[in-house]
């Protein structure tokens, strides 16, 4: 009985074509190295009204400033009046030209720039506010994405970022049902929630009795930290908590870059525990229990 010999027929392995551009595509072969300029990084002051926010981070090397707000009369910087979204837009097409010598731009405010670009969007799909349209949270996603990829495209710049915010006090409930008051930057929810996640500067400008600190390192009580774990460290490897601003604008980013280069010798650990803060609503109440209590 003969046997029938079997061929296998060999398959040729499908091609698979990938849409688009071809990427140069290769896995790293050794670790980044670290930035050790602070202008590298994308920094956040904020604090109180008037305290020095924009005159500290003037003093960043070729600094243009976009000013979503007024208030930069008596300062003598590289400005640009920002009233509208579009004009924001405007403005990084210009530096992405690269005719210009500017290395960090200066956000003024965070807050306000999230407003003009909730305005564009808005006024983009004719309504008044996001709330208008029934569509599942579309519109503020794309709020969001409108202003996460203005920020994004001055990063790819390679320019540094300083986002400029006030502070406010917010009353913070844990999971147990306990409440404290807590100081942090005044952002809304999604500006908040971007610069959070991608700033890897937060710093705290403050009074400390008569004298100015800059916070670095914060608490249950205040929002500040940092991502760049190898700064802020004293020669001895100690963590900085706080950096002093002493009396002028030149001092005060003199003393922040000292301490950034782990030059700074002293801590500045609060040795007290913090007292917490009102909040405007709990003031005001306060207040107007104490009138009642005067006219009685």
């Amino acid at each position: 009985m003969k046997v029938k010999k079997i061929l296998k027929t060999k398959i040729a392995p499908k091609k698979v074509r990938r849409k688009g551009i071809g990427l140069n595509l290769s896995l790293p072969t050794e670790r980044s190295k670290r930035s050790e300029n602070l202008a590298d990084y994308t920094n956040m002051i904020y604090g109180a009204k008037k305290i020095g926010k924009t005159t500290l981070s003037s003093h960043f090397p070729q600094a243009f400033h976009l000013m979503f707000e007024t208030g930069s009369k008596a300062l003598e910087i590289m400005e640009r009046m920002v009233p509208t979204w579009e004009h924001f837009l405007g403005y990084i097409t210009l530096l992405e030209g690269k005719n210009h010598d500017f290395k960090n731009g200066i956000i003024d405010t965070g807050a306000i720039a999230y407003d003009r670009a909730l305005e564009y969007v808005c006024k983009r799909k004719n309504i008044k506010h996001p709330s208008d349209l029934n569509d599942y949270g579309a519109t503020w996603r794309e709020i969001s994405q409108e202003f996460e990829r203005a920020h994004t495209r001055i990063v790819s710049l390679g320019m540094g970022l300083i986002v400029i915010v006030h502070e406010k006090v917010a009353e913070i409930e844990t999971r147990s049902g306990k409440t404290f008051n807590q100081i942090v930057p005044a952002l809304s929810g999604q500006a908040d929630e971007y610069y959070a996640g991608t700033i890897d500067n937060i710093f705290y400008y403050e009074y400390v009795e008569d004298k100015r600190f800059l916070t670095i390192r914060g608490d249950e009580y205040i929002i500040a930290g940092t991502r760049c774990e190898k700064n802020f460290l004293t020669p001895d490897g100690e963590r900085i908590y706080r950096i002093p601003m002493g009396d002028s604008s030149e001092e005060a980013y003199t003393n922040l870059v000292s301490a950034f280069n782990n030059e700074q010798e002293e801590i500045f650990k609060p040795t007290e525990p913090r007292k917490e803060v009102e909040t405007k609503g709990q003031k005001q109440t306060r207040l107007k229990k104490l009138k009642k209590l005067k006219r009685r």
